[in-house]
């Protein structure tokens, strides 16, 4: 894939630059074009740019090729940028350029997004927090918003911020709700902070998934109390680097500390819904697929899950 920043160039950037070769005017082409083979050209932020470098992206988009040089067929064209009514930098685009497009409006996905932030080691407390409002995953209002916003990119800048504040010591004593208000607004860090005070109430996630205490009960009904702690399940398991088991024996990585978590969801520590949530957002990770065939095999000792595994699967 070759990410092309079109508000970035000069028309000569995509025309090529003319060199005199046997005394005759020769088109250089870009370099990405002499390695299209089986590639996409993805011209990024395609409204931004100016509208002599569209018109240079015409041949390109139109016809596929520049100059003498054309594209092969294995290669694709693709164009992305913010549309008129997000009130970003845009320049209107010709019809004619538009109309060889097919155009799709790409909206935000919570599920999506998670499957991304699961496997992306995303804070536990964001995903929680999202498990809980998901609404606030996105929202942008033309007009209204003063200062930033939440969109999937923010949640993510800030769940790094946190596992810095969380691991530097010189973060000891700041202002962590005006830290996160410069992030997703004041509005929605406001929320996540009390979120966050709940999350601490909440039992200690690794004595069940590194120590395999199955006794451990969550003592509240409080819906952000249970999703910061189903959230705080999942990451420990997912994040566990294990490749030895209590006994000493060598085992896939994490193996031992996903057997606990089955295990515990095993004891139904919280409604239904919840035990579904944890297992669905520990299979939907790369690592949680590797082992769904040892969780849903006849002899499996975690029947209950794996009915639940099951369910997920082909539902």
């Amino acid at each position: 894939v070759y990410d092309i920043r079109l508000a970035l160039m000069n028309p000569v950037d995509l025309g090529g630059i003319p060199m005199v070769v046997n005394g005759e005017t020769v088109w250089m082409a870009p370099e990405f074009f002499k390695h299209a083979e089986n590639a996409i050209l993805f011209f990024d932020e395609f409204p931004a740019a100016p509208p002599a470098v569209q018109a240079a992206a015409y041949q390109i988009v139109l016809d596929r090729q520049i100059g003498e040089f054309k594209l092969p067929a294995s290669c694709d064209i693709v164009a992305a940028g913010n549309r008129q009514e997000d009130k970003g930098l845009n320049y209107k685009i010709a019809p004619a350029l538009l109309n060889r497009f097919v155009h799709l409006n790409v909206e935000h996905d919570f599920e999506a997004w998670k499957d991304w932030a699961l496997n992306n080691n995303v804070h536990s407390d964001v995903i929680g927090f999202l498990n809980f409002r998901t609404e606030l995953l996105f929202r942008f209002s033309q007009g209204t918003n003063t200062g930033n916003f939440p969109t999937p990119r923010s949640w993510a800048r800030m769940s790094e911020a946190i596992k810095l504040i969380e691991t530097d010591g010189s973060f000891t004593g700041m202002d962590n709700l005006t830290i996160f208000a410069g992030y997703v607004g004041v509005g929605t860090a406001t929320e996540f902070q009390s979120f966050r005070k709940y999350a601490k109430t909440i039992p200690n996630a690794r004595d069940i998934i590194e120590k395999g205490n199955m006794k451990i009960k969550l003592d509240s009904t409080e819906p952000s109390v249970i999703h910061a702690f189903c959230a705080a399940l999942v990451n420990v398991a997912l994040t566990n680097t294990a490749k030895k088991d209590s006994a000493g024996k060598d085992q896939p990585e994490g193996m031992e500390a996903a057997g606990n978590l089955m295990q515990y969801l095993q004891t139904k520590p919280f409604g239904n819904e919840y035990v579904t949530l944890v297992a669905r957002d520990f299979f939907r990770s790369t690592r949680g697929q590797k082992m769904i065939p040892q969780f849903v095999s006849p002899n499996s000792k975690w029947k209950e899950v794996s009915k639940i595994i099951h369910s997920i699967m082909y539902s």
